[in-house]
């Protein structure tokens, strides 16, 4: 059962989905499936919305991801960088297979955030947020 800040959605996006959940202050994303060029638009779409009605960290869980397109890649990397436009905002991503070997081979585990776990994504996430606070201005 999901928790009182916890609400679901499931979008089917040809060979993939993607379930969206609500942890306050973030927004966990589960991609699934096989992400091709036909894809990336729709999940360049539902990115950007996400990015644009949360103010917290972007967490994608991709243990079910068993293909990633370069062109859904290229969404990843703008996904990023309109996450880093607002200050303590970061992509953060839940993986140990395919996703976290693309991430590596590619060199983008340097600038994408990876995760074994959503806990350990969340408390990055919140030890970011505070650092931020506490930083003098």
């Amino acid at each position: 059962m999901a928790e009182p800040d916890q609400e679901q959605q499931t979008v089917r996006l040809g060979h993939a989905w993607l379930t969206y959940t609500q942890r306050r202050p973030h927004t966990v994303l589960t991609l699934g499936g096989e992400f091709f060029v036909y894809e990336a638009p729709s999940m360049r779409t539902h990115l950007a919305q996400v990015i644009g009605e949360d103010d917290g960290d972007l967490i994608l869980v991709t243990r079910d991801v068993t293909y990633f397109d370069s062109t859904c890649i290229g969404a990843l990397i703008r996904s990023m960088q309109q996450l880093e436009q607002s200050p303590q905002r970061a992509l953060r991503i839940v993986d140990s297979g395919v996703m976290a070997k693309i991430l590596r081979l590619t060199g983008l585990a340097n600038v994408i955030d990876l995760h074994a776990t959503v806990a350990d994504a969340h408390q990055a996430a919140g030890t970011t947020a505070a650092a931020a606070r506490a930083a003098p201005v």
